[in-house]
């Protein structure tokens, strides 16, 4: 619902573009679906990914609207870019001293 919301409100600054955010939201909403069906971590953040790339469409859509500001797209846009690196854990402990691990630990939260 939040999609066609999203795509009527932006969808005239490019809707060929706009088009995108259907199969993201889609997409993003089973993955994570599962996820939290099966209780697998990994799933959950491999939600992340589609999420992700639907605020970077969002984002530059905000960017080309008429009525919403330019700076707003592109901390949208941004958001999506770090997003997905700010939320796992991993990402922020790994280093060359210290590899990752793949095994999840309630205590990465």
């Amino acid at each position: 619902m939040l999609t066609v919301f999203l795509y009527q409100l932006f969808g005239p600054a490019d809707p060929r573009i706009a088009l995108a955010l259907f199969p993201l939201a889609a997409l993003g909403g089973l993955i994570q679906g599962l996820g939290q069906a099966k209780v697998d971590i990994g799933l959950v953040r491999a939600a992340l990914v589609p999420f992700a790339l639907f605020l970077v469409v969002l984002g530059h859509l905000i960017g080309r609207s008429t009525f919403a500001p330019r700076e707003l797209g592109v901390l949208v846009a941004a958001a999506g870019i770090v997003w997905p690196i700010a939320v796992t854990p991993e990402s922020r402990a790994c280093s060359s001293r210290r590899p990752c691990s793949s095994a999840w630990s309630p205590r990465a939260f």
